[in-house]
């Protein structure tokens, strides 16, 4: 008889036993296969539906603020008590601890509760955030998320071709060239001069970067059934800047741009 398997199974035998589940010569772990070791349509396909809950989020917020900005005033014409906001930071603690519920425990959820807390998330926060924005920014919040829209509308449509992958600079060119063109249009749908539209512009540049950059890292990380999973790392490491610092960080470990910089080489002391 073999006593050892008897014997309780300590912490590393355990460890071991889950790196010998994965299968290198698959390119396999645990959770399956990483995004971006995947062909170029499942790779696409994938951001794809990240693009698509991120940009439907962004809908819905810009939805609710022409709300709150044209038909609640008529329904409410000023508030009936001084702690109407109440309901607000209830809205806000219930977004916030959804979020956090769903980051935490996704693995151990299934996907209805993945679309129950991600839904419960979602519309909390676009309440929260449209009724600040059209409070104190309405016009240039209306025209940056329509801006960002814009920008991750076309990353959306780069996806249905198959040639390249989601991957190096055709995301950025093709997401910004996209913003920028689209300004010159909205720019009159909201009365603004050349120079007034450059903020917005740059603002909604920042935000479509931080997101393609952001879900590079992510693709390195998960599988492609976890797109909802790869929605809530963007307001994670938002949340938390300094993750997203560090992704980056690893993003550029491999960057061949500044070799003689990047890359010094070993360094000569002279006598």
């Amino acid at each position: 008889m073999n006593y050892s398997s008897l014997l309780p199974v300590s912490k590393s035998n355990l460890y071991a036993g889950l790196e010998r589940y994965g299968s290198a010569h698959l390119q396999e772990n645990i959770l399956g296969i990483e995004v971006f070791k995947l062909s170029t349509s499942k790779q696409n396909a994938f951001v794809r539906k990240v693009m698509a809950i991120t940009t439907i989020q962004l809908l819905v917020t810009l939805l609710l603020i022409l709300f709150f900005s044209h038909i609640y005033p008529l329904l409410f014409p000023e508030p009936t008590n001084s702690q109407w906001y109440l309901p607000y930071v209830f809205l806000g603690v219930v977004g916030i601890v959804y979020l956090w519920q769903l980051w935490i425990y996704y693995f151990q959820l299934s996907k209805t509760h993945h679309l129950i807390y991600l839904s419960i998330f979602s519309i909390s926060t676009s309440i929260v955030l449209s009724n600040l924005l059209s409070t104190y920014f309405y016009k240039s919040s209306s025209l940056i998320i329509l801006l960002i829209m814009t920008g991750l509308f076309c990353c959306f449509l780069y996806t249905f071709q198959a040639k390249r992958s989601f991957s190096g600079f055709f995301p950025f060119v093709t997401c910004i060239g996209s913003l920028c063109f689209h300004s010159a249009w909205l720019r009159f749908l909201f009365g603004l001069d050349p120079i007034e539209v450059l903020i917005p512009v740059m603002i909604a540049c920042l935000v479509c970067c931080y997101i393609i950059t952001d879900l590079y890292y992510i693709m390195q990380n998960v599988t492609s059934d976890d797109y909802i999973y790869a929605n809530i790392f963007f307001f994670i490491d938002f949340i938390y800047p300094i993750r997203f610092v560090h992704h980056f960080c690893e993003l550029t470990d491999t960057v061949d741009t500044f070799p003689d910089i990047l890359y010094p080489g070993p360094v000569e002391l002279s006598r």
